[in-house]
């Protein structure tokens, strides 16, 4: 089955709701206490003042947001996106994905994105980070042994989640014929 957009946006809805108990991903506690500062340090790839800035309009021209969104308008202090950008910066530069690997604009996701969200749910309610079932440097696609073994419960929940998407869509209806 072919996951339009509609049906993205549905999975990861139930996804985030089945695994978490809610739908937003970007509040509550983290999945462990880390030092996400100096974890998203990794994510620059140069020291350079103004190589960053030009990383950070990237990233913002990904997710269709312009600075002001993460930072203050006089750039002396943080809006409340801080933690949440830190994590992300952290675990991009951990999984070698980029902003635009799982962003589709302001609110949408890819289907990396759909599932990382999914995944974020999970590791919230293991306390693990994403690299306790996923190999560091590896874009999400390669499995430690624990990733390995939850598998299985993967695919249940997944299945699960699919079946409930597809029963929630509309029946088809036949179109009209055309008139002669």
């Amino acid at each position: 089955m072919r996951l339009t957009r509609p049906l993205l946006a549905l999975l990861a809805l139930t996804v985030l709701a089945a695994a978490g108990g809610g739908v937003v991903i970007r509040k509550g506690p983290l999945p462990v206490e880390a030092d996400w500062h100096a974890r998203a340090q990794a994510w620059f790839d140069s020291a350079d003042e103004k190589a960053r800035k030009q990383q950070m309009r990237a990233a913002g021209r990904a997710l269709k947001q312009p600075c002001k969104y993460c930072h203050t308008k006089t750039f002396d202090g943080y809006t409340d996106k801080l933690d949440i950008s830190r994590q992300m910066l952290a675990l991009s530069a951990e999984h070698q994905v980029g902003c635009d690997d799982c962003h589709s604009g302001k609110v949408e996701y890819t289907e990396l994105g759909v599932v990382a969200g999914a995944m974020w749910q999970i590791s919230r309610e293991q306390k693990v980070f994403c690299d306790h079932c996923h190999v560091k440097g590896a874009r999400f696609e390669k499995l430690t042994k624990e990733g390995d073994a939850f598998q299985p419960e993967w695919a249940q929940r997944k299945a699960a989640l699919l079946k409930a998407v597809v029963e929630a869509q509309p029946a088809s209806t036949p179109a009209e014929p055309a008139a002669p």
